[in-house]
């Protein structure tokens, strides 16, 4: 489902917010804003596995992996994430304070919000699918995707 919108949300999104010059903002204002939508992207990612449909790669992989080696979902989303990043700057990609926070914090916001929000889906979902998402850190299980 990701790769069908992300793309045309991206779109969306630049052509709405477009007009603001973020260079001519603070750092410290640009890190706090990239922090909070950093945020909004893990809010995102965590309803999407929870509704079932599938997952974008870097969130399957680090799913799959937390399932096999019982590592909590964050550690194993921060380790991939970098490793990615070394591979891409490795390849002559650019490394800034932006990509840093997305990579160090993605994984553990995500894992944060999924705490919070199976006992919400429990409510509104069929129980059976927001369990399936164990958010708890030392119990973690893979989603089951069909």
């Amino acid at each position: 489902m990701a790769i069908f919108t992300v793309g045309y949300t991206v779109e969306t999104m630049n052509f709405l917010f477009g007009w603001i010059n973020l260079q001519d903002i603070h750092l410290v204002y640009r890190v706090i804003i990239c922090l909070i939508g950093t945020f909004i992207i893990s809010i995102g990612v965590a309803v999407y596995i929870f509704a079932g449909l599938g997952v974008g790669a870097a969130d399957g992989i680090s799913e799959l992996i937390s399932d096999k080696i019982k590592f909590p979902y964050r550690t194993v989303r921060v380790v991939s994430d970098f490793i990615l990043v070394i591979i891409g700057f490795s390849l002559g990609s650019t490394v800034g304070i932006g990509t840093l926070i997305i990579t160090f914090f993605t994984g553990p916001f995500i894992q944060l919000i999924r705490k919070f929000l199976t006992p919400v889906l429990n409510g509104i979902l069929d129980e059976g699918l927001a369990d399936s998402v164990n958010s708890d850190e030392e119990k973690f299980q893979k989603e089951v995707i069909a």
